[in-house]
């Protein structure tokens, strides 16, 4: 935790150095014979950042957070989330209240805006249900509108659901969302890359966002704006080379959406069984890829 405080914009390099090394302790004590030699600087500047009685305050702070639910991640464990391992921008520490399911790649992000119209709700509903019908794993953002609506269809079926949030663990403060957050710790995860006492900040969500589309095999606008979640998602997950799915109407609401197809970049989907199909095949192992 020391080791990667105040470096939010750095957290891949620091991830993919930790896990060079083996250990944050050792990239620390200067253990670094497997580091090239242009991650040597960052290294340098990373135990520099770590001040007398860090680690011990740390080690004290997370066997609280263990009492109250709340597991601490790091890169180098077994149940660090395979999907997200996979994409360059991943962070080295993960805090988790809930159940990860690390070897499950079969995961789809789910994603709106925060005033969806009520068509928008009714899409993100059907193929949220519909999807962990199919066995699916649906993850979105627990922050209101589209994604809350994604979580409640997904519980709803008796599917799992993951909440990807863009503050700490602690700080789900609507009382509705809390309630839910509850229940998504019961049947899934929440998850987020920051302190559990992190408030919610404009240079939290770019992480969030990165977090949301690395733990997921594809991600599935429902309706937004360019300049809004959803864009900035969909941006987010092409970087990281993740399929991006626009449910069908979108191309004809946002001229955003129909620059990317005109591209080639995404696909129109009508359905839970096409996201399903696409996303199946590209996560099973070759010789179980079959079709849903």
């Amino acid at each position: 935790m020391a080791l990667v405080a105040g470096m939010r914009g750095e957290w891949h390099r620091a991830a993919t150095l930790i896990d060079a090394t083996g250990s944050a302790l050792g990239l620390i004590h200067g253990r670094w014979e497997a580091l090239e030699p242009d991650e040597v600087p960052l290294a340098e500047q990373l135990r520099r950042g770590v001040g007398d009685g860090a680690i011990s305050r740390q080690e004290a702070s997370i066997a609280r957070l263990e009492d109250s639910g709340i597991r601490v991640v790091t890169i180098l464990d077994h149940d660090y989330p395979v999907n997200l391992r996979m994409v360059f921008n991943r962070p080295p520490v993960l805090f988790v209240r809930g159940a990860l399911e690390p070897a499950n790649r079969w995961t789809v992000a789910v994603v709106g805006t925060g005033r969806p119209s009520p068509a928008g709700i009714e899409r993100a509903e059907a193929l949220s249900g519909d999807l962990v019908d199919l066995g699916c794993t649906v993850v979105s953002g627990l922050d209101g509108g589209t994604s809350a609506a994604s979580h409640r269809a997904a519980l709803a079926r008796g599917g799992r659901t993951i909440a990807v949030l863009g503050a700490g663990i602690g700080h789900v403060q609507a009382p509705e969302h809390r309630e839910l957050a509850d229940e998504i710790a019961a049947h899934g995860a929440l998850v987020s890359p920051f302190w559990p006492d992190a408030p919610p900040a404009t240079g939290t969500f770019p992480l969030q966002n990165a977090v949301l589309s690395g733990l997921s095999a594809a991600v599935a606008v429902i309706e937004g704006g360019a300049e809004g979640s959803s864009g900035a998602l969909a941006r987010v997950a092409f970087g990281q080379a993740r399929p991006v799915f626009f449910v069908d109407g979108l191309s004809a609401e946002e001229e955003w959406a129909r620059r990317h197809l005109d591209r080639g970049l995404g696909r129109v989907v009508r359905g839970a069984d096409e996201v399903a199909r696409a996303t199946r095949v590209l996560t099973a192992p070759r010789d179980q890829a079959t079709l849903p």
